[in-house]
C-alpha cells in the first residue's frame, strides 16, 4: 500500500556535545547554587532544620534532573531509565519510589519524530521505497524509546514484522551524551553517590554503545531466537538480517500484551511470570554464558498461548567459563557459609588486590548481600532486596567500604545489574518462589524444583538428542 505520512511533533535532535551538555550544565550549576544557598541559610540552625533544608535541596535537584533528562532523546533518557533502578538514599524515603517511577517513565515519554523523517531514514537504509519492501506499513509507531521508534509492517512474502528505526542523528547525540555524562560525574555524585564510580559509568557507556549497534543486535537476537526455539515458556522473535542495517532492525512480529503490575492478576499467575523472568534473565547467565543485560517489563510480552515473549537485545553480554566459575563459587560459599572457600576463590581468580587480606567472615557477609535472596531454602518475596544488593556498591556503606578494593570484572558488574533489575521486576510483580531451589538447578546441577523447571529440562534434553 502507499504509505501515508502522519503529523508528529518535530523530533530534530541537537547532536552537538556543547548544546546537549548545556541542559545538563544548567542542572549542575543550579545544584551548586542550591547547595551553597542551603549551607549558608542553615548556618546556626537546629539540626532538624538543617536536615529538612538539605532534603528539600536534594528533592529540587532530582526534580530538575528528571525534567532535563525527559526533554532529551538518546543517551540522556536511557541514563534516566537506568538510574530509576538504583539507590535513592540521598532523597527522603517518602520521595524515593515516586522519583524512581518518574525516571522509569522516561522510556514511555520520549517524543515521537514525525513519520516523514523516519521514512526517509528507513528508505535510505533499505535502498528502496517502503511500498517496494512491504505490502503494508502502519505509520503510527507501536513504541517509542530512547534510541528510536518501532513500527508494525508486513513484508511482501506475508510475514508480519517489527521495524525498529533509529532517530536521525541519534548516534552523534548519544555519543555527545556519553561524554557529557563523564564530564558531569561530580553532579551525579552529589545527588546519587551510588552511581559515581568509574565502573558504573563504564557500564552505562557500554550499554548505550550497544543500543546503537543494530547490526550486532540483529546477530545476537538471531542467535538467541535459535537458542530458545520451541522453548516451553519463552519465545524470542528472530531477526531478519537481510532487511537490517546500522539504522534499521527488522524482526519477526511478536504478538502479546505488556504486563501491568497493577493489573488484576491472581498470585499464582504473578508467581509463574516471576519464575519465567528469573529463569530467562538470571538463569540464562549460567546456562548459556550469555545474557540480555537490560531486563525490564517493557521488554516482556504476555502471549495468548501462555508463553512470554522477550524482545530487545541491544544490551547483551557474554561471560567466560572462568567468570561463571567465580559466580558459582560465590553462590555456593554463601549457601554453605564457607568463608575460606570464598576467600581462596577470589584470590585465585585475581579479584582481590595483592595488598589486601580481607576478613573471610566479611567476604561471606558480602556474598550474602549479593545472593541472599537466592540462597535461602524457603519461599520468599524479594521486597527490599534492591537496597541490600546496592550496599555492595555504595561507597557510603561503612560495612563494605573496603570492597572498593575488590576488582569487579565488567562481566561481574553486568551480572549483578541483571540480578538487581530482575529483582526490581519481581518486586513490582509481588512474585514469590523458592529462588534458592530454582537457582540450584544451574548453580549446583540440582534436579528441577518446579513444573516450569521440569518442562525446561525436558526441552533441553530433547534438543541435545537431536
Amino acid at each position: 500500500m502507499e504509505v501515508i505520512p502522519v503529523g508528529r511533533e518535530s523530533g530534530k535532535l541537537s547532536t552537538s556535545r556543547v548544546s546537549r551538555g548545556g541542559a545538563v550544565a544548567r542542572v549542575a550549576v543550579g545544584q551548586i547554587s542550591r547547595s551553597v544557598g542551603t549551607q549558608v541559610s542553615s548556618l546556626g540552625q537546629p539540626r532538624d532544620v538543617r536536615r529538612s533544608r538539605s532534603e528539600q535541596s536534594a528533592i529540587a535537584a532530582a526534580e530538575q534532573l528528571v525534567n532535563v533528562l525527559g526533554s532529551m532523546k538518546g543517551g540522556a533518557a536511557k541514563i534516566g531509565q537506568m538510574l530509576s533502578m538504583v539507590d535513592m538514599s540521598s532523597l527522603p524515603r517518602a520521595y524515593r519510589e515516586p522519583f524512581q517511577e518518574r525516571l522509569s517513565s522516561l522510556c514511555d515519554a520520549v517524543p515521537e519524530v514525525e513519520f516523514r523523517q523516519m521514512r526517509r531514514e528507513m528508505e535510505t537504509s533499505l535502498g528502496a521505497r517502503l511500498s517496494v519492501v512491504f505490502s503494508d506499513f502502519d505509520p503510527d509507531p507501536v513504541g517509542s524509546a530512547s534510541i528510536g521508534q518501532v513500527y508494525r509492517a508486513t513484508l511482501r512474502d506475508g510475514r508480519d514484522v517489527a521495524v525498529k528505526v533509529k532517530y536521525p542523528g541519534i548516534d552523534q547525540a548519544v555519543r555527545a551524551d556519553i561524554k557529557n555524562l563523564t564530564a558531569f560525574l561530580w553532579f551525579w555524585r552529589r545527588v546519587l553517590p551510588t552511581v559515581s564510580t568509574k565502573a558504573f559509568i563504564r557500564e552505562v557507556r557500554d550499554a548505550l554503545e550497544n543500543e546503537l549497534a543494530y547490526e550486532t543486535e540483529a546477530v545476537n537476537q538471531h542467535r538467541v531466537a535459535r537458542m530458545y526455539r520451541d522453548h516451553p515458556f519463552a519465545y524470542v522473535p528472530d531477526s531478519l538480517a537481510e532487511y537490517s542495517s546500522s539504522n534499521v532492525l527488522v524482526t519477526e512480529w511478536c504478538d502479546g500484551v505488556r504486563f501491568d503490575p497493577a493489573g488484576e492478576r491472581d498470585q499464582a499467575e504473578r508467581d509463574r511470570l516471576g519464575e519465567i523472568l528469573f529463569r530467562f534473565y538470571v538463569g540464562g547467565i549460567y546456562r548459556n554464558r550469555e545474557f540480555c543485560a537490560d531486563p525490564h517489563l517493557g521488554n516482556v510480552l504476555l502471549r495468548g498461548d501462555g508463553t512470554v515473549g522477550f524482545i530487545d537485545f541491544g544490551a547483551y553480554k557474554f561471560m567466560s567459563p572462568a567468570e561463571i566459575a567465580v559466580e558459582k563459587d560465590v553462590w555456593r560459599a554463601a549457601v554453605d557459609n564457607d568463608a575460606q572457600r570464598l576467600s581462596n576463590s577470589l584470590s585465585e581468580h585475581g579479584l582481590i588486590t595483592p595488598d589486601w587480606s580481607p576478613d573471610p567472615a566479611l567476604l561471606v557477609e558480602y556474598a550474602a548481600h549479593a545472593y541472599g535472596w537466592q540462597t535461602r531454602d524457603e519461599v520468599t518475596n524479594v521486597r527490599g532486596v534492591e537496597e541490600a544488593i546496592f550496599q555492595m556498591f555504595d561507597p557510603r556503606a561503612e560495612e563494605f567500604g573496603d570492597f572498593r578494593r575488590y576488582l569487579f570484572p565488567p562481566a561481574h558488574l553486568a551480572s549483578r545489574r541483571v540480578d538487581l533489575f530482575t529483582t526490581t521486576m519481581l518486586r513490582g510483580l509481588d512474585a514469590s518462589a523458592n529462588w534458592y531451589a530454582i537457582s540450584a538447578e544451574w548453580m549446583a546441577d540440582a534436579d528441577p524444583a518446579t513444573e516450569l523447571g521440569h518442562g525446561e529440562k525436558e526441552w533441553a534434553d530433547s534438543r541435545r538428542g537431536r
